[in-house]
């Protein structure tokens, strides 16, 4: 039997890489789709319905809601299940994961498909957030002088007020762009993402 992989898209701030992912937690690394976006400002609001944008942000969204419609279609070719795929990012380019998990693919120009089963950001001062946001693992470093913990920490609290399920770190003596965290206090955060993930695969 064919082994299907889930899919991961992992929201750089200067692109968009498409990876698959086994669902025991191993990565397969196939890249899929890469667009490149510009950095923008967070919008807010809580309607379903699209926040406004800044020009280049808009267009990253749509980068990936094009990458996510691209995949769902060519899901067999590429040997990958969509069932429960996951949005990951840093920085800025999380700003793009989180909108179109609160918002979907359509509503940046892509097909009419399901949000992600899982959000994995990682410093961020977005604060927008829908009440049909899905499952978000956020992490930041508690030195950050670009996106302050105390933020992320309040739109998952507002995210967990609506009944939505997530996972919050903050790390000591970290500062912003920390990546895999190896040999800081954020180590093995990717393993603690990757259990949250699994954990909405196994629903």
């Amino acid at each position: 039997m064919k082994r299907m992989t889930a899919v991961l898209l992992l929201v750089l701030s200067l692109g968009i890489t498409g990876c698959s992912a086994g669902t025991d937690g191993s990565g397969n690394g196939v890249e899929t789709a890469q667009t490149e976006q510009e950095e923008g400002q967070a919008g807010s609001g809580t309607e379903d319905a699209g926040p406004e944008t800044e020009e280049g942000e808009g267009v990253a969204c749509e980068d990936l809601a094009a990458a996510i419609t691209f995949i769902f279609e060519h899901a067999d070719e590429l040997g990958v299940s969509t069932d429960c795929y996951s949005l990951w990012g840093g920085s800025a380019g999380v700003r793009m994961a989180a909108y179109l998990g609160s918002y979907g693919p359509e509503a940046y120009g892509g097909e009419d498909l399901p949000r992600p089963g899982a959000v994995i950001m990682q410093y961020t001062g977005h604060t927008d957030y829908t009440e049909n946001d899905p499952p978000t693992y956020a992490c930041v470093g508690e030195n950050d002088g670009i996106a302050n913990w105390h933020t992320m920490e309040q739109r998952i609290e507002n995210l967990e007020a609506d009944g939505i399920e997530t996972e919050f770190h903050h790390y000591p003596d970290l500062q912003h762009g920390f990546g895999l965290g190896i040999g800081t206090s954020a180590e093995g955060w990717i393993d603690d993402a990757v259990d949250f993930w699994q954990e909405q695969i196994d629903k």
